[in-house]
């Protein structure tokens, strides 16, 4: 309850602030800052409660989760480029499979990434994805 109010205080004090000069690009900004002041509201809440959840745990994978995240983006950005160029002022159907093109591409380039680069707990994220499709073991 605590975190919910942090978020619409933060998120209205800021649209009131950033929508006069920004427009509705100030109250998107507005409502992202809140979600980072909620996030951090709650981890400082969850370290408290169990110190094995912090956040200095993850800190090292960060670094590689940035980049297979920014790997993934540039694939799916130039991937629709490329799509758009190739399908032309095309038909929502064809919109609908570039975006679902560009969408299976982005996970299989973020799920290798992380995978290659050793992000911790990557074999707990593969046996989540194993048992959903019915595998035992990877």
């Amino acid at each position: 309850m605590v975190a919910a109010v942090l978020s619409f205080v933060v998120n209205l004090a800021l649209s009131l602030v950033l929508m006069r000069r920004f427009g509705t690009a100030g109250l998107a900004a507005a409502g992202s800052v809140a979600i980072v002041a909620q996030a951090l509201f709650l981890q400082v809440r969850l370290t408290a409660a169990e110190e094995r959840l912090a956040f200095r745990f993850v800190r090292r994978d960060l670094g590689k989760i940035i980049a297979a995240s920014a790997a993934m983006g540039a694939l799916v950005w130039g991937g629709w480029r490329a799509w758009a160029a190739c399908a032309g002022e095309g038909s929502k159907w064809a919109d609908a499979a570039g975006l679902a093109l560009m969408i299976a591409a982005g996970v299989a380039v973020y799920g290798a990434l992380v995978w290659l680069l050793r992000v911790e707990d990557r074999e707990e994220l593969a046996g989540m994805v194993m048992r959903k499709f019915g595998k035992n073991k990877i």
